[in-house]
């Protein structure tokens, strides 16, 4: 007979198989870059997350505990989204302000955006209440969909399974965007589609998608390979590593160089940044965890990227190398976001108003084109919720970040679940200043729920740690 634990982990799972095959699927019609497409994401994984939310009340875990500090900073963040779009709680902050500045015997400021006093409707604290309730929701859809990795990796090996899973999804998508390419015919995008982007709408947000795979299949390998426990003879090390490479090994180093072809064939220069980012991290964090081999590993490492760059490097190192005009005026977009953002550094021009507010401020020399994003996440996001809701947002994400990575360098035989949640953290931080990948649902989605699974391990490490010395509190 099952215990309710093991009922509701086992509940959990399931519901996290069907959620991960949601966020892949996702990839498939243009990244969900399209309404319908995001909509139906979000709505799959709210109904999964409202599942999920009453096996949890029957069964409460110590790690969704624990995250009661993201928690409420990322409700808080969202929270401001929903009031900013809202008419009725716009006006309700108002009145509050009003109120205080009155008992106080000051001027109440005023909160509502001035586009609205042009026209003759509810104002609301946002410009753009209609997009901005967009982002809000798909913002909210990727904490649920993160919550649901954490509760599906309450099993080690589940987790580690899902892992996979998600690399060789990754994989396939890079192999469909390298066979439209060599055959010129892509059946999403249509002929003519360009550059390598496979099945999204732009080069930049599949080099992120390709990067992700490329740090997973590496932190696959170099589990795989890793071996703790005593001393052999060099010849022996070395039959040992290639069985295990041949045995185990072979498939992450088939996606690895599939991945990393297909990243440099898509010619984006923050994706080829984001990937060689990630994938450094993965090797210091791996290297300080411990374990026997490194010198093979790095060796097998380094030969895979001689035969990636031999295969496809030329295009992205003649983007590197080539003067581009709109990097200028790109530099000019991030000053004028910069001097958007002091208009308003507190409340925000509201969630989804970039592309309509930002007109205003375009610079001269950067008029030719139509700035809809700001090409540096962070940027855009204290442009829309102000500084105070964006930072609580961001601090969110780096609390659960550095406790990933903190599990990750746990001694361990196999730390894949963390290498790749921090490797792939890492990778998006890097590409979120220079473009807007993590805006595109898909991958933000895959994003999500690979470093829910990191935390997920981390507690899980930390707590056995903790369980070994007797005394001492358990942390998790």
């Amino acid at each position: 007979m099952r215990t309710s634990g093991e009922t509701g982990t086992s509940g959990a799972g399931f519901i996290g198989w069907i959620a991960l095959m949601v966020a892949l699927a996702s990839a498939i019609p243009l990244g969900a870059n399209r309404p319908v497409s995001w909509i139906g994401l979000a709505l799959a994984i709210f109904a999964l997350f409202a599942i999920g939310l009453l096996l949890e009340l029957r069964n409460p875990s110590v790690r969704a505990a624990r995250l009661w500090p993201s928690a409420l900073l990322a409700g808080l963040a969202i929270g401001w989204g929903f009031v900013q779009t809202s008419p009725s709680l716009s006006a309700l902050a108002q009145a509050i302000v009003d109120h205080v500045a009155s008992a106080m015997g000051r001027e109440p400021p005023v909160l509502m955006h001035p586009v609205w006093d042009t026209v003759e409707v509810a104002p609301t604290i946002s410009a753009d209440p209609i997009d901005g309730r967009h982002v809000v929701l798909r913002l909210a859809c990727y904490v649920a969909l993160f919550w649901l990795a954490v509760q599906a990796g309450r099993d080690n090996e589940r987790g580690r399974t899902m892992l996979g899973v998600a690399a060789l999804a990754v994989t396939l998508v890079a192999t469909f965007g390298l066979f439209a390419a060599a055959t010129g015919n892509n059946p999403i995008l249509g002929e003519g589609a360009g550059a390598l982007s496979a099945t999204f709408v732009n080069r930049n947000s599949f080099g992120t998608y390709a990067a992700f795979g490329v740090v997973i299949n590496l932190a696959l390998l170099l589990t795989r390979l890793r071996v703790t426990g005593g001393a052999k003879r060099g010849s022996h090390v070395l039959r040992d590593f290639l069985e295990r490479l041949l045995s185990r090994g072979w498939i992450h180093v088939v996606g690895f160089a599939v991945c990393a072809v297909a990243l440099l064939g898509s010619q984006s220069r923050g994706g080829a940044l984001a990937a060689i980012a990630g994938s450094a991290f993965v090797l210091a964090l791996s290297a300080r965890a411990g374990g026997r081999r490194s010198g093979l590993v790095a060796a097998l490492v380094v030969a895979l990227a001689i035969f990636v760059a031999s295969v496809g490097a030329s295009g992205v190192f003649g983007r590197f190398l080539a003067t581009d005009t709109s990097e200028e005026a790109r530099g000019a977009v991030y000053l004028a976001t910069v001097d958007a953002i002091a208009d308003r550094p507190l409340l925000g021009h509201g969630a989804g108003s970039f592309t309509d507010i930002f007109r205003a401020y375009v610079p001269e020399g950067a008029g030719m084109g139509e700035w809809d994003k700001a090409h540096n996440t962070y940027l855009e996001l204290v442009f829309e919720l102000g500084v105070p809701a964006a930072m609580a947002f961001l601090l969110a994400i780096f609390i659960v970040v550095a406790r990933v990575v903190r599990g990750a360098v746990s001694p361990s035989n196999d730390a894949s679940i963390g290498l790749a949640a921090s490797g792939c953290a890492l990778a998006a931080g890097v590409h979120s200043l220079f473009d807007f990948s993590l805006q595109i649902p898909a991958v933000a989605a895959l994003f999500a729920f690979v470093l829910g699974l990191g935390y997920a391990y981390a507690t899980r490490e930390v707590r056995m740690r903790s369980s070994r010395r007797p005394g001492r509190p358990v942390e998790a």
